[in-house]
């Protein structure tokens, strides 16, 4: 079995690849040849825990993913995880993945995916919450889109420092900006990322100001988060989701729906807009709250990738 650590991942990654990676996970789901029951949450507390199984034709893939919100008050990261890549005829286990790294890139990518179908001539980007997932927005943005600046808003100091120092590693190119509130980053940004764990809006309710924006949220994942206000609901024709199971898991769909802000007739499977040209809106939104599907991609990527340029450790069990 090959361990592919966090330092093995960021040598690996292409943004390019990992987000046709993205779009050929999004064909499957089309086209239903795969096995993956709604992930089980598993609450104490705060604190979660997710199982992520997922069968494709060749391979299988377990994600076990812990969330501590409470971990950014230690300047320790909210997420950790391990991914176990298994052959899908034997069902030997080829790979152990660092989870944590893994879930940023494939959501870097996948929030990138749809920036690039919604807004691809956009040259600012705000982000809302500076962890490791809105790190991996700015990063996989920047290396598809034509940005020029990045708005940062977090809370804490520290993680917006660390939000300035890994972004401009990887994305040299950037200007990043520190604002004081989310209403001077909406104001600035042409697509918003919300990357947080809140449950009440992060974001300013103010339909004037929410107009004509390009939104990515990929925080909420419990129907008690909610990042997103009632104004950008009653602004949106079409709601795009990369899962229908996000109408039962985050409080950005189950919300909006219940208070009858938007209908189940705008919720629009993001896979189906990949399939076909549209005009653009005016304001657009985009809420992923992740799948195994897309695990068991990257893993797959990153694993053959790994074996032939012969990254990471082999261990026998």
């Amino acid at each position: 079995m090959r361990i592919l650590n966090h330092k093995h991942i960021d040598e690996l990654v292409d943004w390019e690849a990992l987000i046709l990676t993205i779009e050929k996970a999004y064909q499957t789901q089309l086209s239903g040849c795969f096995n993956m029951p709604q992930r089980m949450h598993i609450h104490q507390n705060d604190n979660t825990l997710l199982l992520m199984p997922c069968f494709t034709e060749n391979r299988f893939a377990t994600k076990l993913v812990s969330v501590f919100p409470n971990n950014v008050k230690n300047n320790q990261p909210a997420i950790y995880g391990q991914v176990i890549l298994n052959d899908g005829e034997t069902g030997e286990a080829k790979a152990l993945l660092n989870g944590g790294k893994l879930t940023a890139i494939r959501t870097g990518a996948v929030g990138a995916c749809a920036m690039q179908k919604l807004d691809p001539n956009a040259t600012t980007l705000g982000v809302v919450g500076a962890g490791a997932q809105g790190q991996y927005q700015a990063i996989a943005a920047a290396h598809i889109l034509p940005l020029k600046t990045v708005f940062i808003f977090d809370l804490n100091p520290e993680s917006v420092k660390q939000f300035k120092e890994t972004v401009s590693e990887k994305a040299p190119q950037l200007e990043i900006v520190a604002v004081q509130s989310t209403t001077e980053l909406v104001k600035q940004s042409e697509i918003v990322v919300t990357a947080t764990t809140s449950p009440t809006p992060v974001l300013p309710d103010n339909q004037q100001l929410l107009k004509g924006k390009t939104f990515i949220g990929i925080g909420s994942f419990k129907p008690n988060m909610q990042e997103f206000p009632e104004a950008l609901f009653h602004l949106i024709d079409e709601c795009y989701i990369d899962t229908i199971h996000a109408q039962h898991e985050t409080g950005d769909i189950i919300q909006p729906l219940v208070n009858r802000w938007i209908d189940q007739s705008q919720l629009v499977p993001f896979a189906q807009l990949l399939q076909k040209e549209r005009a653009p809106q005016k304001t657009q939104l985009f809420k992923s709250v992740g799948m195994a599907l897309f695990d068991i991609y990257v893993a797959n990527w990153l694993y053959d990738q790994a074996l032939k340029i012969d990254i990471g450790t082999e261990i026998e069990l």
